[in-house]
């Protein structure tokens, strides 16, 4: 499925900038796109076949088709509704009773009628759950309907002669088909696919319909589909005797806002969507470590703070900028936060398809065999001169989950930690847990971001992973106290920092190839007191401290590399390799976020979760005071050990690996990130999957690299001023042949 990179021109390398022209679309209905050399007369262009490529081996210079779909995805930046005893609850609701129309779907006024509908059935329905669904609902609908109409344009199917989008009569199949010709025998059934991936419940249907007209079928892809996927369409057709072929024909959807009902009544303000939505408040708590985002009002979960791009689904895209979709979003797209989310997803999707009369809504199935908890930033670019970025997400396969969840979360965290980590100078980038210093827990700014959450949580994680690891009544425990020396009692400092990380870096791009953490730790005594009172027997210290060096420390290492109760802190340390990356770039040329570094605005990507930096030094100190554990020794002694640190980012090192070793060791990666923008390329013999995707500051189709120069044969003009010398040449040519001939050829010939 790696392959070689589909959306290429000969001149592109692995150079960001070439990113631009992946996305060309030059396809023209006369001459079909990708249609592969065979023996004998061409096939029908309509059959399919003509189009596209085997999508198990596409060409290297294939260029995919943009094309622009209604995007509901402008509802991330509405508001949660406003709180029944808010001064605007009142023209808020009054607004809802009055949407009594039949609107356009993904519209405003589409959206608050269906809400509305919907809170009626379900008292306490989760705001921002509701719209994420609808949002999904409609826009898989979208895009559906948007390359079924680019195919019916490029096959030229006639709705005169083809049956397009509706569901065939005579048969006991109630399900939509995209294309079928009843008049043509020999014609296939076409099914288009605008992602890599199907429902299966659709393929079933299809077979059912392809057995009782006896007809092959013809499945075209706009993105190209896996191994799976593949493999799924192959089965089906051995199993119901038809032929089934995959074909797949590049493209990169791109979203247009869905306009307003002209007939809707006015939405109020509390109604509408905002630029930028207010930022969270200073910890209500008043602490001395300021920061913090408190929880949402009665009427929901407030939209993602900041609204915009990094609100919904634009991973890595900055203020101004313009997503592209790619795998990524898609995958995102597919994978629910939680079982709960995905059966309102379902709920939300069937009531929205009963609506259209079409399953498109329903998206296909959702996505398993990854293993979302390891997706990380992995892969950077600054593609043409600032103007926007490639980049790519490792995430690891595993075949033993069948839903994937938390695709978006991840995504979203591991993307606002790459913009805070760019808006705020990395001095900031540590966090403190100590109980002698209640005043140094946090920095106040990164005290309101999910990665100086993150960091506050694995600081205090890393306290109870100590703990579980000395603990007496473990193997390892014990034979760490048995070798201790004087007092059982050890007080440490010990505190989470970047290992090296080891990256590749070419003119304009960065691949983070490993980004570990390491721990560092040091014997040190505080004045607070712990749960049995001081530790401060320093005969043995030196001695103690070995022995946790050897047995404990590495131990420590490893979960923090390792552990999923610190994959969170992983993911936002490979943004933080990535940020500095940018940051080091900017300090000579343009880049794609120039604008936010060192800016201090974390307007658009304070905390999603409410949290406060206060009520996390608390847990910690009881921790501290009472102790993870005490346990009596068989000599009647009892043991205890204190330990208190940080977390502490603000120095990055990297190892470049160079050229001739990147080579070696990871030879096919650098096609695979490219693969990656328009399918989930595999690396690492499967273990791995690469999700890639673009920003750019314009639409795709209004970059200047998009819209080159109409080749001379495009103009009339070129005819006529190339073509009146040579017509005029025949012509002469055979008024002289004539002259000399006694009478004229019965061919027609012209003889030299």
């Amino acid at each position: 499925m790696s392959g070689r990179v589909l959306g290429t021109v000969p001149w592109f390398r692995r150079s960001a900038a070439a990113v631009v022209a992946v996305v060309v679309a030059l396809l023209v209905v006369a001459t079909p796109v990708g249609a592969q050399s065979t023996a004998g007369p061409s096939p029908d262009p309509s059959s399919g076949l003509s189009i596209g490529f085997d999508p198990q081996n596409p060409p290297a210079d294939a260029q995919p088709v943009v094309y622009e779909y209604g995007s509901a995805d402008y509802l991330w930046n509405l508001p949660a509704p406003p709180d029944p005893t808010s001064p605007e609850f009142s023209e808020f609701q009054q607004y809802l009773d009055d949407l009594e129309g039949d609107y356009t779907r993904g519209s405003l006024a589409h959206f608050w009628q269906h809400w509305r509908d919907y809170v009626a059935s379900h008292p306490d329905a989760n705001f921002d759950r509701y719209r994420r669904s609808y949002i999904s609902a409609v826009n898989n609908k979208s895009v559906g309907d948007a390359f079924e109409e680019l195919l019916y344009q490029l096959l030229g199917l006639d709705r005169s002669v083809w049956m397009l989008d509706q569901k065939i009569p005579g048969t006991n199949v109630n399900r939509r088909v995209d294309a079928y010709n009843p008049n043509d025998p020999t014609s296939p059934i076409l099914e288009f696919k605008s992602g890599p991936s199907l429902r299966l419940a659709q393929l079933r249907d299809l077979m059912k319909l392809a057995q009782s007209l006896n007809r092959p079928v013809v499945y075209i892809f706009g993105a190209r589909p896996g191994p799976a996927t593949l493999n799924q369409l192959d089965a089906a057709g051995q199993d119901g005797n038809v032929s089934v072929t995959a074909r797949y024909l590049p493209t990169l959807p791109q979203p247009r806002p869905i306009p307003e009902d002209e007939d809707a009544p006015e939405a109020p303000d509390s109604a509408r969507p905002r630029s930028t939505l207010p930022t969270a408040t200073p910890d209500p708590a008043g602490s001395s470590a300021p920061g913090g985002v408190p929880p949402s009002g009665p009427g929901g979960p407030s939209s993602s703070p900041g609204g915009g791009a990094a609100a919904g689904p634009g991973v890595l895209a900055a203020p101004g900028q313009v997503p592209v979709a790619g795998p990524l979003a898609d995958a995102i797209t597919r994978s629910p936060d939680s079982p709960e989310d995905a059966a309102v997803a379902n709920e939300v999707a069937v009531a929205l398809a009963e609506e259209f009369d079409d399953d498109d809504a329903l998206g296909d199935d959702a996505l398993g065999g990854v293993d979302f908890s390891t997706l990380e930033l992995r892969y950077v670019s600054d593609t043409y001169r600032g103007a926007g970025a490639q980049f790519s997400f490792k995430v690891e396969t595993d075949s033993s989950i069948d839903v994937s969840y938390g695709g978006r979360r991840a995504a979203q965290l591991a993307s606002d930690a790459f913009f805070v980590w760019l808006a705020l100078p990395p001095s900031a980038f540590t966090v403190n847990l100590n109980p002698d210093e209640p005043d140094r827990i946090i920095d106040d700014r990164f005290g309101r971001t999910d990665a100086g959450r993150v960091l506050l949580e694995a600081d205090l994680r890393m306290k109870k992973t100590t703990g579980e690891l000395i603990h007496p009544e473990t193997p390892l425990g014990r034979k760490f106290w048995t070798a201790l020396q004087g007092d059982k009692c050890l007080s440490l400092r010990q505190w989470i920092v970047p290992a090296p990380a080891t990256v590749y870096e070419t003119e304009n791009e960065l691949f983070i190839l490993d980004a570990p953490l390491d721990v560092k730790m040091e014997t040190d005594y505080i004045q607070t007191a712990g749960a049995a009172g001081f530790c401060d027997d320093r005969t043995f210290e030196q001695h103690n401290e070995n022995v946790y060096r050897q047995l404990i420390l590495p131990e420590v290492v490893k979960a923090v590399n390792e552990a999923p109760e610190y994959a969170d802190l992983r993911r936002v340390y490979a943004s933080r390799v990535a940020a500095e990356w940018f940051r080091e770039r900017a300090a000579t040329k343009r880049t794609a976020y120039s604008d936010i570094i060192d800016s201090g605005d974390i307007s658009r990507w304070v905390s999603r979760e409410p949290w406060s930096p206060r009520e996390v030094f608390e847990r910690y100190v009881r921790s501290y005071t009472e102790g993870e554990f005490t346990y009596e020794w068989v000599e009647g002694d009892y043991v205890y050990a204190w330990v208190y640190g940080g977390v502490d980012f603000t120095r990055i090192d990297e190892t470049d690996l160079g050229d001739e070793e990147f080579a070696r060791t990871r030879p096919t990666l650098a096609q695979s990130v490219l693969d990656s923008l328009f399918t989930a390329a595999v690396e690492q013999d499967g273990q791995e999957l690469w999700l890639g995707g673009l920003t750019t500051t314009r639409p795709i189709k209004e970059l200047p690299a998009f819209n080159p120069p109409k080749p001379p044969t495009s103009s009339m003009a070129f005819y006529l001023v190339v073509g009146a010398p040579v017509l005029a040449w025949l012509m002469a040519g055979a008024w002289l042949i004539g002259r000399r001939r006694r009478r004229p050829s019965t061919t027609g010939a012209v003889r030299p």
